[in-house]
């Protein structure tokens, strides 16, 4: 048969925490408030490193492209004088 697992009990200081807070709505606010300012700060640093990561991205798109002209361009001109010289002879 399934044993169910006994519940286990938070810390007394999370229950205390927790009675207070429900207790009061002036704790739950502050708290909530608290609580919010956390997250998004921790919106604000993902943001900002995701910023940071598209400029690097786009920093290496461009030397891609510079890359693929500067090689579309030397097979070109390398063409363009094979068929030259082709045609001279």
């Amino acid at each position: 048969m399934d044993k169910i697992p006994p519940k286990i009990n938070p810390a007394p200081s999370t229950q205390t925490q927790e009675s207070v807070e429900f207790g009061s709505l002036e704790v739950h606010v502050a708290l909530s408030r608290e609580r919010h300012e956390e997250i998004s700060s921790r919106f604000d640093r993902v943001e900002a490193h995701m910023v940071k990561i598209e400029e690097e991205v786009d920093k290496g798109f461009e030397k891609m492209q510079k890359i693929i002209l500067w090689s579309a361009g030397t097979m070109f001109f390398t063409l363009i004088s094979m068929f030259v010289t082709t045609m001279l002879r």
